[in-house]
């Protein structure tokens, strides 16, 4: 039978209400989005990571859990000589071989503007040093590629903490991990550090 004016118009009203939700669902999602994520580098942002190492701390108290700072050397002379799209590139290659490295085994953040942070549940010293190397491996490789070999080489200190062994809380964590990388750049740069108590 043919529908009525009343069943017409409330069909109408309900895909009205059901657009609206639906909009709203994606304005949520786009919004949610924009308050955890780096634009720039699509990695996680230093918001999101204050909120997980608390979350993450708790869930790996009776495990590892390795916090890696991955601080790009020099990187204010780089943009001073190539220009800062030419440092945005090298910010989301950094962010990019992290991601490759890491994959599903622990998250990458963009710490502040030039660091880089991952959380990396089940992982221990020796384990979280590898991964820095990989990734400063990968990095090195980036160098060589022949559009690179005439701007200066690219160079990353690392910094690592590893809990419950040296840190006894999510604070703790987070200060060990900056107080290694610190060390590594003072150190001469291009390094990796594990605090060690």
């Amino acid at each position: 039978r043919k529908y009525t004016y009343l069943e017409l118009d409330y069909v109408s009203t309900v895909a009205s209400i059901a657009s609206i939700a639906i909009n709203n669902a994606v304005l949520y999602e786009k919004m949610y989005r924009e308050a955890r994520i780096d634009s720039l580098t699509d990695t996680y942002n230093y918001r999101f990571f204050a909120e997980q190492v608390e979350v993450e701390f708790e869930k790996n108290k009776n495990d590892c859990l390795a916090l890696l700072y991955v601080d790009i050397d020099d990187f204010r002379l780089f943009n001073q000589l190539y220009g800062t799209l030419e440092g945005d590139h090298v910010l989301c290659t950094v962010a990019k071989i992290m991601k490759q490295c890491i994959g599903d085994s622990g998250t990458v953040y963009r710490y502040s503007g030039k660091i880089f942070a991952a959380l990396l549940p089940h992982y221990d010293g020796q384990r979280t040093e590898k991964l820095a190397q990989a990734i400063r491996s990968k990095l090195q490789s980036y160098n060589e590629q022949p559009e690179r070999r005439s701007m200066k080489p690219l160079s990353i200190s690392c910094g690592i903490c590893i809990s419950p062994y040296t840190a006894s809380s999510a604070k703790e964590l987070i200060e060990n991990a900056d107080l290694a990388v610190f060390n590594a750049k003072s150190h001469g740069k291009d390094r990796i550090n594990q605090f060690l108590g």
